[in-house]
C-alpha cells in the first residue's frame, strides 16, 4: 500500500498494490467509462428500477455526478479553501471531528470515501456506485467499507494520530 498525494498537503489517495493506479486516478477512469458504467447499469438494472432510473437515465447521472465530483475536489486544489467543507463523516452519529475519521462526498449515486487525518488532510480509500440505502446491502460498498476499516487499521499501526505523523509516514 502507498500513499499518493493528488494536491499537497490536502488530499492523498491509497495505491493499493493489486491496482494500476490509485484510487482518486481509478475511480475517476472508471466512473467516466461508458463501458464500465453501462455495464454496472445492467448488472443492477432490478436496483436501478427501484430508484426510478431506466439504464439511460442512470449512465447519465454518472457521468454527471463524476464531473462535479471532481470539479468539486479541484476547486479545493486551485484555493485556500478549507477541504473540510467538502467531507462529511460516513456515519451520520458523529457530530465531531475526531483523529482517522471515516468520511465521504457523496453526489447522487458516486462515494468518494477518505479518512481524514487531521484538519484539511484527507486521504482517499476509494469510492463506489451507491445504489442501495445502507453500504452493507451491495457488494460493492460492503467491499468499500472493509477498504476503509484497512486503511485506518495500517495507518494506526503506522502510529499516524495527526498531520506530523501522517507526513512521516509518507516522507513529507
Amino acid at each position: 500500500m502507498k500513499i499518493i498525494p493528488i494536491f499537497a498537503e490536502k488530499l492523498y489517495s491509497f495505491h493499493y498494490e493489486v491496482e494500476r493506479l490509485d484510487e482518486y486516478e481509478r475511480l475517476f477512469e472508471m466512473w467516466n467509462d461508458p463501458e464500465y458504467v453501462f455495464d454496472f447499469a445492467q448488472k443492477n438494472e432490478l436496483l436501478l428500477e427501484q430508484m426510478g432510473y431506466s439504464i439511460d437515465k442512470f449512465v447519465e447521472q454518472v457521468f454527471s455526478d463524476a464531473e462535479v465530483l471532481e470539479e468539486i475536489l479541484l476547486s479545493y486544489r486551485d484555493n485556500d479553501s478549507v477541504i473540510d467543507n467538502c467531507f462529511q463523516p460516513l456515519y451520520n452519529q458523529e457530530y465531531q471531528p475526531k483523529i482517522l475519521s471515516l468520511q465521504k462526498k457523496r453526489c447522487k449515486l458516486l462515494r468518494l470515501y477518505a479518512i481524514r487525518i487531521d484538519t484539511n488532510c484527507y486521504v482517499i480509500t476509494g469510492g463506489a456506485i451507491k445504489t442501495t440505502r445502507t453500504m452493507q446491502e451491495h457488494p460493492d460498498t460492503n467491499k468499500e467499507l472493509q477498504k476503509l476499516e484497512q486503511c485506518k487499521n495500517y495507518l494506526q499501526s503506522e502510529g499516524v494520530f495527526d498531520n506530523d505523523s501522517f507526513f512521516e509516514i509518507i516522507g513529507g
